[in-house]
């Protein structure tokens, strides 16, 4: 997998999308338990080639981590597809509370919960977790949050953002 993982890397650095897919796939469908790694590389360099297959790699949405979710999210998005959009920021909503009543379990990152909130097109309760901003930063999401545009619009931006952010989490862009 090592060697496949940097093959990965080189073909989306070459924005060769489909055959990144075609590779975090094929991989995915090797692993004995289906690494979650792999599927959920194979859901995100999926998203610009196919996102209708990305949501088979995908789990049912009541079984999705935090991370399935985003991507399901994102892929909801892209597709603009507003019922899968309120179930994936469901999903992800729910995750936050629980993790909230845990205080020992920490907390969803705020870059992801501004990312997904904005996403989903819901401004307000992105801007609940600005003042938890660390990598994103304060100013930053301060101007995502007021900038004008249409909310589609923002939303798109937004599930952009968040895909970039994952492949940054991921290993897969050199920061």
């Amino acid at each position: 997998p090592a060697a496949s993982f940097m093959a990965l890397q080189y073909l989306l650095d070459e924005a060769r999308y489909d055959a990144a897919w075609q590779l975090a796939r094929h991989v995915s469908k090797q692993m004995s338990d289906h690494n979650r790694r792999w599927r959920r590389l194979a859901a995100l360099a999926g998203l610009n080639t196919d996102p209708v297959s990305t949501g088979q790699v995908l789990p049912k949405i009541g079984s999705a981590d935090l991370y399935d979710a985003l991507l399901g999210l994102i892929m909801s998005v892209r597709q603009a597809d507003e019922q899968a959009v309120a179930k994936w920021s469901s999903r992800i909503d729910r995750m936050g509370r629980e993790l909230a009543a845990q205080p020992a379990a920490g907390r969803i990152p705020a870059r992801y919960s501004i990312l997904a909130a904005l996403a989903a097109g819901k401004p307000s309760e992105a801007s609940k977790h600005v003042h938890r901003a660390e990598n994103i930063g304060i100013p930053v999401a301060g101007e995502l949050l007021s900038r004008p545009g249409s909310k589609a619009g923002k939303a798109a931006e937004a599930a952009e953002l968040l895909k970039a952010t994952l492949a940054i989490d991921f290993g897969l862009v050199k920061t």
